[in-house]
């Protein structure tokens, strides 16, 4: 059995109590609508729904095909076969609903040329080709099936010096771009969990092929959707993340600007659909740009994690949370912007992180002015919490990443499904959501604050006309409005 103590009679956005009384019961909880647009949450990297707008015939689904480099992957077959049957093809399948091509290819044909001349009569035509390698740890050459016969000029001026190298091929047919998978233990895996890269563009700076080399230490330590979360990061570096943009006329533009505050070097992104998206979710007009990771080794690639904490494309996603990690429109924005994609903004995660916390959130350091920040944590005061995004127990932690600022970090999430019950009638699964509360066993004389996984459903309570959360823990009903607890 279990026993509560009273925290409070009103409730906050950050710490939403579970006050319960006895066992077996089924709480109410009367809250803000603000704290509850968790409801309806989206089921996670749906495999057939599709948005009715990228059917049309000049806006298809991105279409990726992988291609799996057997000489280099180094896997248990247990691995292997998760790897082929369920993580590159569920990243893809997230991608190819999120993003499609603003110029789709009937037949791909990946062509060597590394040079080509500016001037003469070959103008345009190549004059020295690369043997296609894809991948900077290993030697590897593109399958010739993959690569089509070209054209070389060795004179910029002198058409009798052009001459054919290679086979022509059809190339592969209704593919946009190709995958490469590697999972070989290399050096570069002391420091990462995967690393990946685009490796072959067109003339315009399209990427259309790019390479993932897993490392094994993916596949032993994390779990399935930890591991998705990866592929679905590196497969957007491989696509060309924060790496080139071209405006709505085609033209290449710097869209990462520098700036200095108190005295340290920023970086920002200043694309113009990122910057109306941001300005949007942060509900800041005057936003300037969205600032990059200023860590040295992830620098300039990545978002800041202190503004984005929980998007896939940070220095270091807290892939551990698994579901609760976000493809956001904002990192949608910044592919839309490459000129390369169109984004489906319909496919985004939820993303409630910083949401329309204002300008200071955005520019203010969680360590000078923590009023601003709200995800900031105190592990004297509550050590064991929920992550910002309430689907996950965490422990409050120093983040490398978000300028020293603490914050729960994960450490148990409500949101996989597990068979056992917690302590106090604790659940996990698709709709667990994690309660701060001070339920106790009966013996136990000390009550402290703590996050806790519940099972919760989104409702409307007729008497005050509010949305409400109601935790199962069947019995009877307990109500939290604003003022008071009261049985119903």
């Amino acid at each position: 059995s279990c026993s509560y103590s009273h925290y409070g009679s009103l409730l906050s956005v950050r710490n939403i109590s579970a006050l319960i009384a006895g066992a077996s019961r089924r709480i109410i909880i009367t809250i803000l609508t603000i704290v509850i647009r968790n409801c309806n949450m989206k089921e996670i990297y749906p495999v057939t729904k599709i948005d009715p707008k990228l059917k049309s015939n000049s806006i298809l689904p991105l279409r990726i095909h992988p291609h799996y480099i057997e000489e280099h992957i180094h896997l248990p077959s247990s691995y292997n076969q998760i790897l082929r049957s369920w993580i590159v093809p569920q990243a893809i399948n997230k991608i190819r609903l999120s993003l499609s091509s603003t110029r789709p290819i009937q037949y791909l044909k990946l062509q060597s040329c590394l040079i080509r001349h500016r001037r003469g009569k070959n103008k345009g035509k190549c004059a020295m080709i690369d043997p296609l390698p894809c991948g900077t740890f290993t030697k590897f050459t593109i399958p010739a099936d993959h690569a089509d016969s070209i054209e070389i000029c060795s004179d910029a001026d002198d058409i009798t010096s052009c001459y054919a190298m290679g086979t022509h091929h059809q190339g592969l047919a209704n593919v946009d771009y190709i995958w490469y998978i590697f999972a070989k233990e290399v050096e570069a895996c002391k420091y990462a969990a995967a690393f990946a890269s685009t490796c072959i563009e067109d003339k315009d700076g399209r990427p259309l092929a790019g390479y993932v080399n897993f490392c094994h230490k993916t596949f032993e330590t994390a779990n399935k959707f930890s591991m998705l979360n990866v592929a679905i990061h590196e497969l957007l570096h491989a696509l060309g993340f924060s790496e080139s943009f071209k405006d709505a006329n085609g033209k290449s533009f710097n869209a990462i600007k520098t700036f200095y505050k108190y005295g340290k070097k920023l970086q920002k992104l200043i694309s113009p659909k990122v910057l109306a998206t941001a300005r949007m979710h942060f509900n800041c007009l005057t936003l300037d740009g969205v600032e990059l990771e200023n860590n040295e080794e992830r620098q300039g690639s990545h978002w800041e994690m202190r503004i984005l904490h929980g998007d896939i494309m940070t220095a270091a996603p807290p892939s551990d949370i698994g579901r609760g990690v976000a493809l956001s429109s904002i990192t949608l924005a910044a592919m839309e912007d490459s000129g390369f994609y169109f984004a489906n903004y319909s496919s985004a995660d939820e993303y409630l992180y910083g949401k329309d916390r204002g300008c200071q959130f955005v520019t203010s350091s969680c360590i000078n002015n923590q009023s601003m920040y709200p995800y900031q944590c105190q592990p004297q005061k509550l050590e064991r919490g929920c992550t910002p995004d309430m689907k996950s127990i965490g422990i409050c932690t120093k983040n490398f990443y978000m300028d020293g600022c603490y914050i729960h970090e994960s450490v148990k999430s409500c949101q996989f499904p597990d068979s056992s019950i917690g302590q106090c009638g604790q659940t996990y699964g698709s709709n667990s959501q994690c309660f701060v509360n001070t339920l106790r066993p009966i013996a136990s004389l000390q009550t402290t604050l703590k996050g806790g996984c519940f099972h919760y459903d989104c409702i409307r309570d007729n008497k005050t006309d509010r949305l409400a959360i109601a935790l199962n823990y069947s019995g009877e009903i307990l109500a939290l409005n604003d003022n008071n607890l009261k049985m119903m």
